[in-house]
This record gives structure tokens, sequence and C-alpha cells, in this order.
């Protein structure tokens, strides 16, 4: 007997192509950051279902585990990946606006009393003096500009002569989900689990810094472990 009921629809990612292994960490990085992390801006009105739902997911495990399950999510990203005609737009940044941040904690991170903070945990992993991986991460990359990356259910643009979306034509920034920057990445001796900073600007009052360690996870750059910086 045949059954009336709707089969589920689950997304399965972008399937790009690049022969640079460093361009896919950061593409890899990118997509998972804005399908699952910059606030579902990409989704534009087709988020606001979401929201109630996310709101009371503070824990990161619990957002790990909402993206991947929940079939509504994954039915909106592949409607937004088949019209293409509507895609928001993510501006590359090659500028570090929250430099302000690393002056900060590198005046006081260092004291013994912040020996067993998290950031320096997670620093330890690529260089015994942490602190010179956290110099390290400062600045952004300025290898890559945004034809370099690919996505599919999201555009990557150029500020061009702009520093922040706010300063786009008034089209480009309805379109804009925000911009992004990218440090250098740091990795461990192994080449198999890396380290960088990035910050998101969404609005004046709208944005976050971390540092996000990633590992190849079944053929793609995966964030595994996170420590906010600062949040707007």
């Amino acid at each position: 007997m045949a059954s009336c009921r709707e089969e589920s629809v689950t997304y399965e990612g972008c399937e790009y192509e690049t022969s640079d292994p460093q361009l896919q960490v950061y593409n890899d990085l990118l997509i998972e950051l804005v399908e699952n992390e910059f606030y579902y801006l990409y989704l534009g009105e087709k988020a606001e279902e979401l929201k109630d739902v996310l709101d009371k997911l503070n824990d990161p495990d619990s957002v790990a585990a909402f993206n991947a399950s929940n079939a509504r999510l994954q039915e909106l990203k592949q409607e937004v990946a088949n019209d293409t005609s509507g895609l928001k737009t993510i501006y590359i940044s090659y500028k570090n606006h929250h430099k302000y941040v690393f002056d900060e904690f590198n005046a006081g991170l260092w004291e013994r009393q912040w020996a067993d903070s998290p950031i320096r945990q997670m620093l330890r992993k690529y260089d015994a003096d942490s602190s010179t991986v956290f110099l390290r991460l400062h600045d952004p990359q300025l290898e890559y500009s945004a034809s370099d990356f690919q996505a599919c259910t999201f555009k990557i643009g150029s500020l061009e002569g702009a520093e922040l979306i706010w300063e786009l034509e008034p089209e480009q920034q309805q379109d804009a989900i925000g911009q992004v920057s990218f440090s250098e990445i740091q990795w461990n001796k192994q080449r198999n689990k890396g380290v960088l900073y990035y910050e998101f600007i969404c609005g004046t009052k709208c944005g976050k810094g971390e540092l996000i360690e990633f590992e190849n996870m079944n053929g793609r750059w995966r964030i595994s472990e996170r420590t906010m910086l600062w949040i707007s």
C-alpha cells in the first residue's frame, strides 16, 4: 500500500572543485559559517520560522545537532540552492576591524592567573608559546579574493572600495548577509588540524569574532572547537 506521506528533503551540501588545498579549508569553513553560524541570514525571509527555535539553543552542541537533524532547515537550504535568483551575498573583507580586541587580550592573557584559560589551552596545541600563535592570528589573510570562493546557497562578493557593508550601495546592503574576514591559518605539526580567527560584521551592532579550530571530516574541513573573543 502506497504511503501518502511526503519524503523529507536532505540537503546534500555544495559540491565544488579546487586544486588549492588551503583554499578548500577557507571555502569549507566559509560555507559552514554562513549556513550554520551567521544567524541564517542567507535564508532571507525564510529564516523567520527558525528564530523561535534558535533562540532557545544557547549551547553550541545543541545548535550543531539542530543544523544536522532539523528537516525543515534542510528543505530551506535546498530551496535556496534551487532558486539562485534570490541568493544573498557574503562580502569578503581583508581587514581586521577589531584589532583592539587582540591588544586587550595580549595585555593580560599571558599573566599567570590566565594560564588555564580556554584560549591558551587551544593555542598550545600549535606552539608551546601560545602568545606567539595568538599574535600570528592578528592580521587577515590577503591571498584569496572573493572570486576564488564558491558556494551554492549564497553569493560571494568583494567590498571593492568600501571597508564596511553599510558603505555599499543600498541595493547591495539589502541583499547582504554581512562581511567576513579570515586570518592566516596556524597548523599543528601533522597539518591535520588548524586554528584561525575570523570576524563577521552584519551591522553597526551585529557581529562576532571567534578563534576556531578545524579538522577534516569525511573529506571536508569542519569546525571542531571555538572560543569567542567578542560579540555585538
